[in-house]
C-alpha cells in the first residue's frame, strides 16, 4: 500500500488564497483590539456578555502586574475605556449604513 504525504505548506497557501484572503475584511468588522497587547477581542451582541468579556481580558493583565498595584489600576482602567470605545465605535458603524 502507497502513502501519500501532504504538503502542509501548500495546504497553508491554498486555505489563505480560498479562505481567508476573501473574507480577511468581513471578520475584521465584529473584532476589537486590545491596546496593550494587541489581542483581538470578539465582538458580542449582548451588552452584558461583551463587558464580562472585556472584564475577563483586564484580568490577565492584572494577574501578570500583581506586584505592582499602580501600574496595574492604570492599565486596567486604560484598557477598559479603549475596548469600550471601540465596541461603541463598532456599535455605531453597525447602525448607521
Amino acid at each position: 500500500m502507497e502513502q501519500t504525504s501532504i504538503d502542509t505548506e501548500k495546504l497553508k497557501q491554498i486555505y489563505e488564497r480560498v479562505v481567508e484572503a476573501p473574507n480577511k475584511e468581513q471578520l475584521k468588522k465584529g473584532l476589537i483590539k486590545c491596546p496593550e497587547c494587541s489581542q483581538e477581542i470578539l465582538l458580542i451582541p449582548s451588552l452584558k456578555y461583551m463587558s464580562k468579556a472585556i472584564e475577563n481580558h483586564i484580568q490577565c493583565h492584572r494577574e501578570q502586574l500583581k506586584t505592582e498595584p499602580i501600574k496595574e489600576y492604570r492599565t486596567a482602567i486604560r484598557i477598559r475605556l479603549s475596548l469600550m470605545e471601540q465596541v461603541m465605535l463598532q456599535a455605531c458603524k453597525l447602525q448607521i449604513p
